[in-house]
């Protein structure tokens, strides 16, 4: 029988190795402590029975009075401890406790446990995110919230106009409940107000010359005189004798890159067969085996020997009416 990989009684499966092995770990414990208290009896015995052997080497053993058996009228009741409750075989309720508690938290981890009309954020106890305050709020440095201050200050209009008020009243009356900025902000405006001033410096230089350049270019065009057509004919003429001679020049370039490209394969051919020992050919005696023999113009021609386009007219072999 083929049980398949996704059945729960399956072997090989997550919760059964981790049973299997638990219960193997749990026999080795219970191994182990059987082991311990056969060592303990064992122990235990020799101890006792050494002592008794040296009270009587010293003569100090001393015989212990025999207890009878307890007689009871009536017949033997062997439940009696349980009861009377002295002994309770029940299950133990704090063990049953704690192991609903582990199973019910690792259900609850992994999702499988949710009570009717809960969510997810009271299963794992944990908080969204739409829930929480931003830390960029939560944590700011009093550093950080001066700077704001301090551009808050700097962009309202009314310190401005106070300050204005203040200068027009000779700083000596005037309105009280302006207060003078700190050295560092007025540092920082007037770093602001000379870098504003250059740049605007700048921009306005930049605006000048442009200006000037532009001035310069409609003078040369209206000082330019119009031509004629006589003056277009020649110049068209010259550009079309200037063409005419770039394209002469490529065409010699391009032979004479012809003819010596066309000089180191011969040269590399003499050289190929001379390493080789092959006779080496000459043009003369190349060109006459090409007019002797045929020439195919195409790989998949039937016949080549036979087809008339492949033979010269110079051949004298070639076949009839060619």
């Amino acid at each position: 029988m083929n049980i398949l990989p996704k059945k729960r009684w399956h072997v090989r499966t997550k919760e059964n190795i981790a049973r299997v092995r638990r219960d193997e770990a749990q026999a080795a414990e219970e191994e182990k402590e059987k082991i311990r208290r056969i060592q303990l009896a064992e122990r235990e015995h020799r101890t006792a029975l050494l002592r008794e052997k040296a009270k009587e080497r010293c003569g100090e053993a001393k015989k212990e009075p025999e207890t009878p058996p307890p007689q009871s009228e009536g017949h033997v009741n062997f439940f009696e401890d349980i009861e009377k409750g002295i002994r309770d075989y029940g299950v133990n309720l704090e063990h049953e406790k704690e192991k609903k508690e582990e199973k019910e938290k690792y259900e609850k981890s992994i999702g499988l446990l949710t009570y009717l009309g809960q969510d997810t954020n009271e299963a794992t106890g944990q908080v969204s995110w739409y829930n929480k305050v931003p830390d960029r709020l939560s944590k700011s440095s009093p550093e950080e919230s001066e700077k704001v201050k301090m551009k808050k200050n700097l962009a309202d209009p009314l310190v401005e106009m106070q300050k204005f008020l203040h200068m027009k009243d000779g700083g000596k009356g005037g309105v009280k409940s302006f207060e003078r900025p700190s050295v560092s902000s007025v540092k920082r405006k007037r770093e602001e107000e000379t870098s504003y001033y250059h740049q605007s410096s700048k921009r306005s230089k930049k605006e000048k010359k442009s200006k000037k350049e532009r001035r310069k270019h409609k003078k040369k065009r209206s000082n330019r005189k119009p031509r004629s057509s006589s003056d277009e004919s020649d110049k068209e003429s010259s550009n079309g004798s200037e063409e005419e001679r770039k394209k002469a020049n490529i065409e010699r370039l391009r032979q004479e890159r012809i003819k010596r490209e066309a000089k180191e394969a011969e040269k590399a051919r003499i050289l190929i067969a001379k390493a080789k020992g092959e006779p080496i050919e000459s043009e003369e005696d190349k060109s006459q085996n090409n007019a002797l023999f045929p020439i195919q113009k195409y790989n998949s021609q039937f016949n080549p020997h036979l087809a008339r386009q492949n033979f010269n007219k110079v051949d004298p072999l070639a076949p009839f009416g060619t």
